[in-house]
């Protein structure tokens, strides 16, 4: 099991802990603290915007289509966002990996120019996420270029940078998920990239709902997918991947 799947197993498992903790070992006000903490929580984060709110700090502006244009950039950057199987199915992209994709193709249209994607086969099913990725939107062969190793992020941005070397491009527009996209831009930047940033769509990352003042299931989901990207940002902080002036200067 690795880190982020910790993050996803333990957020908001918090205030199940607590809940069991404070009803089935302990009395008096020990109890009344935790189950009521425990109650807060859940209540907490079963609000969308909740998690709406939290991860506003994350979520870049990026380029419109007009100025990206303007930017007359020379490469699309695509990082791979997982894949699952359907059934007996053969493996298809995860909504992440999809909506990237498919936001980069829809790039690709208009720019006329090449892609990179990058994604191993991190799941170990004998086919790389990338490969799966360019086949579901029937991406033309002699306009991607495949990285099929990189693991995690870090090495995707390790493999960008090393393509575009090998192949004279250093105008690059990067299209992954909006609450992705200061990470991968904070990499690059670390590598001395400067890319223009293109966020594809994410429902955590849309403008806020009066839906989204009704707890639901939803708000766990969201709670979740925003733990795990700040818990990603200070694992790479940690590892040296960027430092904190890089993550900043991402408008």
């Amino acid at each position: 099991m690795n880190f982020y799947s910790l993050v996803f197993l333990f957020f908001p498992i918090p205030g199940v802990f607590l809940l069991i903790l404070g009803l089935g070992f302990l009395k008096g006000r020990g109890r009344a603290f935790c189950t009521g903490l425990g109650m807060a929580i859940l209540v907490f984060l079963a609000f969308p915007v909740t998690s709406k709110l939290l991860v506003l700090p994350l979520l870049v502006h990026g380029q419109s289509l007009v100025e990206i244009i303007d930017s007359r950039p020379d490469v699309i950057l695509v990082p791979t966002g997982g894949v699952r199987q359907v059934g007996d199915a053969d493996y298809v992209p995860k909504e992440h990996t999809m909506a990237r994709i498919t936001h980069a193709k829809h790039l690709q249209d208009v720019l006329q120019i090449p892609m990179i994607v990058s994604g191993g086969d991190v799941k170990g099913i004998g086919t790389s996420e990338s490969a799966i990725a360019v086949k579901a939107v029937q991406l033309e062969a002699d306009k991607v270029i495949l990285d099929q190793k990189a693991m995690n992020t870090a090495q995707n941005v390790d493999a960008f940078v090393e393509i575009m070397k090998q192949n004279g491009l250093s105008r690059p527009v990067v299209a992954t998920d909006a609450v992705h996209t200061r990470r991968v831009a904070a990499t690059l930047l670390a590598h001395g990239v400067s890319a223009a940033l293109s966020p594809a769509w994410e429902d955590v990352a849309t403008p806020i709902t009066p839906q989204d003042f009704v707890p639901s299931r939803i708000g766990y989901r969201y709670a979740n997918r925003v733990a795990i990207a700040y818990a990603a940002i200070l694992k790479y902080l940690a590892q040296g991947h960027f430092q904190w002036g890089h993550l900043t200067a991402i408008k």
